[in-house]
């Protein structure tokens, strides 16, 4: 039977690194940690979970970091995660079967990203309602599927290329070595931690910059300066580099960006062929059609952009964005009641999206009354108890107070600093009542 190695590049993952290393346990034959420069005892523990551990000098080069832990490796494949992946164990069997085929050289696994919102995108790409069918999770209402090259025979000179998004794809490409698509996943739970991914953003916009200028003429280059600029909303960094991408090769997320970038620098006529070429190939494209109805209400054309919000909100209800934009639309216009109507048919289809929640109640409390913000707020408790930032308890609070309450009100004060500890305004509130 093929032997398998598990092979991670860490830094200060001791808060993820165990449940990764769970989700394989029986699967992988040896696994192989390089440690970039943590901290916090991720080696300490990686080494008590089993795993060998080697040190690397951080070099601002992913790619390098990641041949240092192809070069440990001495199973027949290699199956690449980080520390912040896990895989379920309903694809370990997959997983083991895929390394029988003796015409295989690598595989492409699904590579999917949660989110706790459906407002959210990964690089031009729209995040969907999670399809669920696995333990692994399971609890995030929300993810995005791509495809990436992490299963891989075990070659003499196996490389990856790329000082950011490193990739194995050219090693395999330049030689002709078949690579096959499995289905199985990896899920990646990096993008549900808010204040990591913010800090990443400018470490690797940087990242991508260096490599841009250092190899101008590349395509790849260029596409993860696009990447990484659109993450970090450097708008005419991201035209740039889309255009630059677009030179080489019509890329639908080249184009998605450069119309992106074009509507967030008011440019929202230029940005429609950019989106309508992308509609084209792709007409079921939820994030184009949403900024390609964006554009139509910017630029005048008022009805044939409610026209697209509405096809689009039927033909993908659980797109978050073309509820809250279309309802932002009619704010701006003065369309109070329409606004309350698009953002109620959004949370029929979306209960659990916090955003859809928190714009609702911003428009209750200006516009219809605290009795009717507390209940609705109630009712954005009963479906996300964790959501609304302490706001949502101390509405029902205020209006319990208003009337008399004092108990309830202090309960529900008592519910927000349990899912809020130390909110200044809910400690006030609780002050107040004595």
């Amino acid at each position: 039977m093929p032997t398998l190695s598990l092979a991670l590049i860490v830094k200060n993952e001791s808060a993820t690194l165990g449940h990764c290393l769970a989700s394989v346990q029986g699967l992988a034959d040896q696994v192989v940690v390089v440690d970039t420069g943590s901290q916090d005892g991720t080696s300490d523990l990686a080494r008590t979970l089993g795993a060998e551990v080697h040190g690397f000098n951080w070099c601002d080069d992913f790619a390098a970091a990641r041949n240092a832990s192809l070069s440990h490796c001495t199973s027949d494949w290699i199956l690449i995660l980080d520390a912040d992946e896990a895989v379920d164990a309903r694809d370990h069997a997959v997983i083991r079967g895929a390394l029988e085929a003796p015409e295989v050289h690598a595989y492409r696994l699904v590579l999917r990203n949660y989110y706790r919102s459906g407002s959210q995108s990964l690089f031009g790409q729209p995040v969907v309602a999670n399809p669920g069918g696995y333990a692994e999770g399971a609890t995030f209402p929300y993810c995005a599927d791509f495809h990436g090259l992490r299963l891989a025979r075990r070659h003499t000179g196996l490389a990856f290329h790329g000082r950011i998004h490193e990739l194995l794809d050219p090693w395999f490409e330049t030689r002709n070595l078949p690579v096959r698509p499995l289905n199985a996943v990896i899920h990646h739970y990096g993008k549900t931690f808010d204040d990591r991914e913010n800090q990443k953003k400018v470490w690797y916009l940087e990242l991508a910059r260096s490599e841009a200028r250092a190899k101008p003429g590349e395509l790849q280059a260029q596409f993860n300066l696009m990447q990484q600029a659109m993450a970090a909303a450097h708008w005419q960094e991201t035209l740039d580099a889309a255009l630059a991408c677009l030179a080489h090769k019509s890329l639908a997320p080249a184009l998605m960006a450069a119309g992106l970038a074009l509507q967030e620098l008011e440019r929202p006529a230029e940005a429609l062929p950019y989106l309508e070429k992308l509609l084209a190939h792709q007409p079921a494209h939820s994030l184009a059609r949403n900024r390609r109805a964006l554009s139509l209400a910017l630029t005048g054309r008022v009805e044939a952009a409610r026209r697209a919000w509405e096809d689009l909100q039927r033909d993908d209800p659980t797109f978050t964005l073309a509820h809250l934009n279309a309802a932002e639309f009619e704010l701006m216009a003065g369309n109070i009641p329409e606004a309350r109507r698009l953002l109620e048919n959004g949370i029929a289809a979306c209960p659990s999206e916090a955003g859809l929640w928190d714009r609702r109640l911003q428009v209750a409390v200006q516009t219809e009354g605290l009795a009717a913000s507390a209940l609705l707020a109630k009712r954005a408790l009963q479906q996300i108890p964790g959501g609304g930032r302490g706001l949502w308890q101390r509405l029902a609070a205020l209006q319990a107070a208003q009337e008399g309450r004092r108990a309830e009100s202090l309960d529900w004060i008592a519910q927000g600093l349990a899912r809020h500890p130390g909110d200044p305004d809910l400690e006030g509130l609780r002050a107040r009542l004595g």
